[in-house]
C-alpha cells in the first residue's frame, strides 16, 4: 500500500513543515510473533496520540491480529489495554483489512477496539494524501 504523494522516492523523509500539514498514518502488518515491531509502532501512535497529532491506524494482513481483546503472546500482554489508551487521546480513524480480519478468523466483535473493516481499494483510497509510517 502507498501513502501520500505518489512522486516521493521510496524511503525519503518527510520534513517537519509537510509532517504538520498532513495526517500522519501508521501501519501495522506484522502479527504478534515478530518480536518488538507492534509494541514499537503503538507506543509511537500513543506519542503522536499525547501531542495531538491527526493519526490514522492500519492494521493490514497478519497486523490484524494485533486487535484481538486477548493478546496472542506474552510479550504483547498489555497491548489490548494500550490500545484502548489510543480511543482515550482521541484517535478513531482506525482500519483493519477485510480480507486479513476474515483470513485470520476474525469478526469485528472480535477486536478490542472499534475498527473499520475496509477493501484493499478502499485503503489505498484512505493512504492516499497521508504522511504514512510504514
Amino acid at each position: 500500500m502507498a501513502c501520500g504523494d505518489g512522486d516521493r522516492r521510496p524511503g525519503a523523509a518527510l520534513s517537519v513543515i509537510e509532517l504538520e500539514s498532513k495526517t500522519v498514518g501508521l501501519s501495522f502488518m506484522h502479527g504478534p510473533h515478530a518480536g518488538a515491531d507492534a509494541r514499537e509502532r503503538l507506543d509511537l501512535a500513543l506519542a503522536l496520540a499525547a501531542a495531538d497529532w491527526p493519526l490514522t491506524l492500519f492494521f493490514l494482513g497478519p497486523g490484524v491480529q494485533l486487535l484481538r481483546h486477548r493478546p496472542v503472546t506474552d510479550e504483547l500482554r498489555d497491548f489490548p489495554a494500550a490500545l484502548g489508551t489510543l480511543v482515550m487521546f482521541g484517535v478513531d480513524q482506525i482500519y483493519a483489512e477485510a480480507t486479513a480480519l476474515e483470513r485470520y478468523g476474525l469478526g469485528i466483535d472480535d477486536l478490542r477496539i472499534s475498527a473499520a473493516a475496509v477493501s484493499p481499494a478502499e485503503l489505498r483510497g484512505l493512504m492516499s494524501g497521508l504522511a504514512c509510517l510504514t
